[in-house]
């Protein structure tokens, strides 16, 4: 597994970063690339996806964010990019804060994330090791 990785940024669009670390190119799925920017050195956390048809890195600003992305991929039915595409609507301690409070209209308004999501996200995170994250 990657944790992290350092080195200059190159390249930024609205869903991923370029990153150069010793003159090798990774593509990074990032929550928040406006946190980013071209020519900066920086550490980017990551994990690496692996799926049957494609591999890919996802990269976060630090680890609460990767925590958040991990927690939501414990939950029965979401998936990496349903993860991805919810942070880059909220941020974790919303994210923590709605789960604690049970706020489902809350995560019903993220991107791919309905009803039956909602309540299975509070039911799995809050339930779990994972709520210490969720203050309430």
């Amino acid at each position: 597994m990657i944790y992290g990785l350092k080195g200059r940024i190159v390249q930024i669009d609205s869903e991923s970063i370029i990153v150069d670390v010793h003159d090798i190119f990774y593509r990074i799925l990032v929550c928040h690339s406006d946190y980013f920017h071209v020519d900066e050195l920086r550490l980017i956390y990551t994990e690496q996806i692996i799926r049957e048809d494609e591999q890919y890195l996802v990269g976060f600003i630090d680890d609460e964010e990767r925590r958040a992305f991990l927690d939501l991929i414990s939950v029965s039915g979401i998936g990496p990019k349903t993860a991805l595409n919810a942070l880059r609507a909220t941020s974790p301690a919303l994210l923590y804060q709605a789960i604690a409070s049970k706020d489902t209209k809350y995560l019903k308004k993220l991107p791919g994330i309905g009803p039956k999501a909602a309540s299975q996200i509070i039911l799995d995170i809050k339930g779990t090791a994972f709520g210490s994250r969720c203050h309430g």
